[in-house]
C-alpha cells in the first residue's frame, strides 16, 4: 500500500461544515488500513481530545491539529479577511501551544470566527509544524491564484522565519483548477524556493456517496435551499477521506508529496495531549501552616462545633481514617476550596443545600460545614465518595440559591483569577425533529409538511429514539433486540420519494453538531490560565472548556457543579416572609427532624410545593407509607424512582413498615444494614455493609463492587463473586448456596439500589420545605407564589390551594402591594389566622 498519511481533516466540530462524526472517521481510517492520522477542525480543538482517544484505542498514531484563521492585519483589526494555515502538534509541547493559540483566537481575536496573526503564531511556534492550507483562502494560495507570485514567495518566506524547516507547502488536487492553477503554482513556488510539499485531500466527510448530503448541510449551515445558487458550496464531490492508492494515483508524478505526509507523521509524538496528572489550583494557608496542616486544623475546630469538646471513639478514628486518606491522595487543596467559598456564602446568608451526591459520606465535609448531614448518624459510606484504592478525582456537588449563585461564581473567579475560572462547553448536536426540519426547508418544504413530518418522531427525552429506530432500522434496546418502529413513519419512508430523501438526509446528519452552549452548573477553577492545560473558547461572550466535561477531568483540571436550587431560594424567602410577619427567626438547620406536625402532614399526601414530592404518584405513595421518622424520607427519595417503582419496592417497604408484609435477613448479621428498610435492599450503601461485614471486604473493595453492579461489568463480577461467598463462609461460615441466592438477588437489585447519601441530603430538604409548610403554611406558599409567577400553571395551583383553605389571595392594591407576593396580617378575610398572600 502507498505511504499516506492524511494531514487535513475536518469533523462535525467544524460546525455544519462536516459529517464526519470523530469516532467514524477514526474507524474508517483503521478500515483504509492507515496507521496515522490527523484532525484538523477550524478555529477550534472542540474534538481533539476525543480524537486522540478514539486513534489510541484503534492503534493509530492521533495527529492533533487545527486550520486556523490568520488575519492579515492583526488580530485588532475587524475584518473578515483571513488566510487558513494548518498547523499540526508534534509533542506535548506543541499541543500545549497550539491550544494557546486557538484560544487566543477566541478570547483576543475573534471577529464573526476566531482568528490569530502571525506575530502571536511566531510566540508559541514551538512544537508545530505548519502547512500552507487548501483552497481559495489558503494562505499563499489566495495570491497565487490572482498571479501575485511574489507576494506568495515573502508570505511563504515569512513562514519559514517563523517555523525553519517545519514549513511546508500543501498540495491538494480536487479536479476543480481554473484557469489560474493553485496546484501548478504551489508547486513552482515550492520548486523556486525549495520549500518542501505535502499532498491532502482537505476532507470533508468519508466516502464519496456523502457529498449531497454535505452540500445539503452547506444550505442548512446559510438557513437557504440546496436550490440557491448563491450559496457556499463545495466545487466538486472529492473532498473525502481517500485511500492510500487514490492518493497516489493523484500524486503520481511527485512522490516526495506522499512520502513528506509520512515523514511529518514521524515528526509527532505518540501522545501529544497529556492526562492522568491532577492540576488543582493552590489554596493560600495561614502561615506556618502547609495544606494539609491547615485541613487538619480546620477539621479539628469543626468536630468540636459538631460533636463537643470531646467527640466519641469512632468520630476520631473517621476522621483520622478521612484525612489520612485525602492527604495520600493529594487533595487537602480541594476540601479546602470547596469549604473557603461555601462558608462564604453561608456567612453572606446565601442559603446552601446540606450537600449534593455522595460527599455527604464524608466526615471531614461534616466538620468542615460543606454538608450538613452527620454520616454516621445515617450510615453515609466516605468510601462511596472517595475510593482509596482507586484514585480518582472528588467530585462535590454544591446547590445553592438560585438567586445568589452567581455571587459565589463570581468570588471564585475573583480569589483564584477570572483566566483561571471558565464554563465548560457543551456541544448541541442535531436532534431528530430537529434534522427533519432542517433537511426538509434546504429541500424547499413548506413549514407545515416539515412539521408534519417531524411531528411522527416518537417523542423521547432520553434521545433514544432516532430517526433509525423510528423507522425500525435499529434496534431501541440493542441487548434485548427491542424495536419500537413508528408505522406512519415507516408507510411514508417507503411510498413517498420526497419523504425519504429528507429522512435519508436527516438520519445522516442526526448527532452531528449544530451549535455551542454551556454546562449549565458545571465551573473550572485551574491553577492558572485555563488555556495552559486545555483550551478556550467563548460561548455567548462568555470563557468555556473547548473540552466537554468528562475531558476536562481527565485533563486533571477541578471541576465544580454550582447549582442554583429554587428550593434554597423559597426556603429562604419562608424564613424572611416569617421574620417580616411574626417576627420570628428560622435556621433550618436546627429545625426539629421529629415534628409530629410535619408527619401528620405528609400522611395526609398533602406535598404540593414540598421538594421532589409534589406528583400525583408521590401523593399516593406518601399517603399509603404515612411517615413517622426521617428515614422514611430518605428511603422515598430512592424509592420514587422507575427502577424501583417497576419492581414494586415501594409496596413492599409500605408493608413491611405497616406489618402487613414479613421481614426476613439472609443472615443475623445483615440485620444492622438492613433493618432501617425492613430487609429491602434500597440503597448502594448497604450492598457495601453487607459485602465488608458478612464477606471481609475492604472499604476500597466493597465500593468496587458497588461501582461494578451499577456498571453490569460481568467481567469483573465473576472475579468479585468468588471473593464474596467465600468471604461469607471464612468470616462468618454463611451457607454458600445461600450465599449464592443472596449474591443474585442483590445482583438483581443492584441497578435499582440509590446513592444514600444524595438520597438523605434531598430528603432533608424535602422534610425542611414540609416543616415549613406545615408549621409556616401562608408564608411558605407566600414564598412559593413569589417563586413561581413566571409559570402560570403552577401559579393556579397554589392559588387554588390557599383559597381551598380559607387563605385568599388578593389582588393588587397600589397602596399596600409590593413588587412580589406579600403576607398580610390581620386583612380581616379567611381563616389561619387572618392571613393573606397579596399581590
Amino acid at each position: 500500500m502507498p505511504d499516506f498519511v492524511h494531514l487535513h481533516v475536518h469533523s462535525h466540530y467544524t460546525l455544519l461544515e462536516s459529517t464526519t462524526p470523530v469516532k467514524g472517521l477514526v474507524t474508517h481510517a483503521k478500515s483504509l488500513g492507515m496507521d496515522a492520522l490527523a484532525l484538523t477542525d477550524r478555529g477550534n480543538l472542540f474534538g481533539a481530545f476525543e480524537f486522540h482517544s478514539e486513534c489510541k484505542d484503534k492503534g493509530i498514531k492521533p495527529i492533533v491539529g487545527c486550520q486556523v484563521n490568520v488575519a492579515p492585519l492583526g488580530m485588532r483589526e475587524k475584518t473578515r479577511d483571513t488566510h487558513q494555515l494548518v498547523l499540526l502538534a508534534t509533542s506535548e509541547q506543541g499541543y500545549r501551544n497550539l491550544s494557546k493559540l486557538v484560544s487566543k483566537a477566541w478570547l483576543d481575536g475573534f471577529y464573526f470566527e476566531p482568528r490569530v496573526d502571525l506575530e502571536c503564531i511566531a510566540q508559541h511556534q514551538e512544537g508545530l509544524i505548519c502547512l500552507t492550507g487548501a483552497g481559495k483562502d489558503a494562505f499563499i494560495n489566495r495570491h497565487l491564484l490572482v498571479g501575485a507570485d511574489d507576494e506568495a514567495a515573502r508570505q511563504l518566506g515569512m513562514l519559514t522565519d517563523i517555523f525553519a524547516d517545519r514549513v511546508y507547502v500543501e498540495l491538494t488536487d480536487h479536479g476543480v483548477e481554473g484557469p489560474v492553477s493553485a496546484l501548478a503554482g504551489a508547486r513552482r513556488l515550492a520548486a523556486q524556493v525549495g520549500a518542501p510539499v505535502v499532498a491532502s485531500n482537505w476532507a470533508h466527510y468519508l466516502n464519496r456517496a456523502d457529498a449531497t448530503t454535505h452540500d445539503v448541510q452547506l444550505a442548512i449551515q446559510k438557513v437557504t435551499t440546496i436550490a440557491d445558487t448563491r450559496r457556499k458550496r463545495m466545487p466538486a464531490q472529492e473532498y473525502y477521506l481517500k485511500s492510500a492508492e487514490e492518493m497516489a494515483g493523484l500524486f503520481a508524478d511527485l512522490p516526495e508529496a506522499l512520502a513528506n505526509t509520512r515523514a511529518i507523521a514521524e515528526r509527532v509524538a505518540k501522545t501529544v495531549i497529556p492526562s492522568g496528572a491532577y492540576h488543582l489550583p493552590h489554596f493560600t494557608c495561614p502561615e506556618g501552616h502547609s495544606e494539609a496542616s491547615w485541613l487538619r486544623e480546620l477539621c479539628a475546630r469543626g468536630i468540636a462545633r459538631r460533636y463537643g469538646a470531646a467527640p466519641s471513639a469512632e468520630v476520631r478514628e473517621r476522621l483520622e481514617f478521612e484525612l489520612e486518606t485525602i492527604t495520600a491522595m493529594g487533595f487537602c487543596a480541594y476540601f479546602l476550596i470547596v469549604a473557603d467559598f461555601i462558608n462564604w456564602a453561608k456567612d453572606r446568608g446565601i442559603p446552601v443545600g446540606p450537600g449534593r451526591g455522595s460527599a455527604a459520606g464524608s466526615i471531614v465535609a461534616y466538620a468542615m460545614k460543606i454538608t450538613d448531614m452527620c454520616p454516621l448518624k445515617y450510615g453515609l459510606l466516605f468510601e462511596r465518595f472517595l475510593n482509596p484504592g482507586r484514585k480518582s478525582m472528588p467530585d462535590i456537588d454544591i446547590d445553592f440559591c438560585k438567586d445568589r449563585r452567581g455571587e459565589v461564581i463570581e468570588y471564585v473567579s475573583k480569589k483564584y483569577g477570572q483566566d483561571a475560572v471558565t464554563q465548560i462547553m457543551t456541544l448541541g448536536t442535531m436532534k431528530a425533529r430537529m434534522a427533519i426540519k432542517d433537511v426538509a426547508r434546504a429541500y424547499e418544504w413548506t413549514p407545515e409538511e416539515s412539521q408534519d413530518l417531524a411531528n411522527l418522531v416518537t417523542e423521547d427525552p432520553s434521545g433514544k429514539h432516532t430517526l433509525a429506530v423510528c423507522l425500525g432500522k435499529k434496534p431501541l434496546d440493542q441487548e434485548k433486540g427491542l424495536y419500537d418502529a413508528v408505522d406512519a413513519m415507516v408507510k411514508r419512508y417507503e411510498s413517498d420519494h420526497r419523504s425519504k430523501d429528507v429522512l435519508d438526509t436527516a438520519m445522516a446528519l442526526e448527532g452531528l453538531g449544530r451549535s455551542l452552549g454551556v454546562h449549565a452548573c458545571g465551573i473550572i477553577i485551574a491553577p492558572g490560565p485555563v488555556s495552559d492545560f486545555v483550551p478556550v473558547c467563548k460561548v455567548k461572550d462568555k470563557p468555556a472548556t473547548q473540552f466537554n466535561m468528562g475531558q476536562v477531568e481527565k485533563c486533571g483540571l477541578l471541576k465544580m457543579d454550582f447549582l442554583g436550587l429554587k428550593t434554597m431560594s423559597i426556603l429562604k424567602k419562608t424564613a424572611d416572609v416569617v421574620k417580616a410577619a411574626e417576627g420570628i427567626d428560622i435556621d433550618f438547620e436546627t429545625v426539629p427532624l421529629d415534628d409530629a406536625k410535619t408527619f401528620a402532614m405528609l400522611g395526609t399526601g398533602e406535598t404540593l410545593g414540598v421538594f421532589q414530592c409534589e406528583s400525583s404518584g408521590f401523593q399516593e405513595l406518601i399517603k399509603l407509607l404515612k411517615p413517622d421518622r426521617f428515614e422514611d424520607l430518605i428511603a422515598l427519595v430512592a424509592l420514587y424512582r422507575p427502577g424501583p417503582l417497576m419492581a414494586g419496592m415501594h409496596t413492599s417497604y409500605c408493608n413491611r413498615k405497616h406489618g402487613l408484609e414479613k421481614v426476613d435477613y439472609p443472615h443475623p448479621v445483615l440485620e444492622k444494614s438492613l433493618k432501617e428498610t425492613y430487609g429491602l435492599y434500597i440503597y448502594q450503601e448497604q450492598v457495601m455493609n453487607i459485602s465488608r461485614e458478612l464477606c471481609g471486604f475492604s472499604p476500597a473493595e466493597a465500593d468496587d463492587l458497588r461501582k461494578a453492579m451499577g456498571k453490569k461489568d460481568i467481567n469483573v463480577l465473576k472475579k468479585l463473586e468468588e471473593k464474596f461467598i467465600e468471604g461469607a463462609w471464612t468470616t462468618n461460615q454463611f451457607d454458600k448456596g445461600k450465599c449464592k441466592e443472596m449474591w443474585e438477588k442483590i445482583l438483581g437489585f443492584a441497578s435499582y439500589c440509590f446513592n444514600k447519601s444524595h438520597s438523605a441530603c434531598y430528603g432533608l430538604i424535602a422534610y425542611w420545605t414540609a416543616w415549613a409548610k406545615a408549621n409556616h403554611y401562608a408564608a411558605f406558599m407566600t414564598a412559593n407564589l413569589i417563586y413561581e409567577m413566571d409559570n402560570k400553571d403552577k401559579m393556579t395551583l397554589f392559588v387554588e390551594r390557599l383559597r381551598a383553605t380559607d387563605v385568599p389571595v388578593l389582588p393588587p392594591d397600589i397602596n399596600e402591594s409590593g413588587w412580589e407576593f406579600t403576607l398580610v396580617r390581620g386583612s380581616g378575610v379567611g381563616g389561619r389566622g387572618s392571613e393573606a398572600a397579596e399581590y
